[in-house]
């Protein structure tokens, strides 16, 4: 049975294999060739996601808004995390919750990771929205959340 080969475990056009010292390795260059990042189907492969989570109590002009600002924010602030840079290489997945005024406070709990608050200015300063560090899995708490809709 033959296993298909992702193209970066494949030989190059001068059978170099993964781990050879290719010609670019041998310059002193940086080799593409066999580094899976280089692939958007290494991206794709990868199912990482951004959970959004809007307070559900507010009108929905503002949750639009916060939402916007929180994948923004979110971005912003673990641009330089593995994980969001490839989930901004590939399709911008996102998960966008509604939850209850409690369940917005206990969204707010250190056991559910990194995370960045939302405020509204125009709602006096509320917070009206949470964003977490972009993974491929969530607490089943976040998981559970209905989708947001209007």
């Amino acid at each position: 049975m033959d296993i298909e080969m992702k193209p970066w475990e494949k030989p190059n056009e001068c059978g170099e294999m993964p781990g050879d010292i290719c010609c670019m390795r041998a310059a002193g260059e940086y080799c593409y060739e066999h580094d899976p990042q280089h692939y958007p189907e290494y991206f794709a492969s990868k199912k990482s996601y951004m959970m959004i989570i809007i307070k559900g109590s507010i009108e929905p002009q503002y949750a639009v808004v916060a939402s916007a600002h929180a994948a923004l924010a979110g971005f912003l602030k673990w641009e330089d995390d593995e994980l969001t840079y490839q989930w901004s290489q590939g399709i911008f997945f996102k998960h966008i919750k509604k939850a209850t005024p409690e369940q917005f406070e206990k969204a707010k709990g250190d056991k559910y990771g990194d995370k960045v608050v939302i405020t509204e200015s125009g709602l006096d300063g509320e917070e009206v929205a949470i964003v977490y560090r972009i993974q491929e899995q969530y607490p089943t708490f976040l998981n559970t959340l209905p989708k947001w809709s209007v």
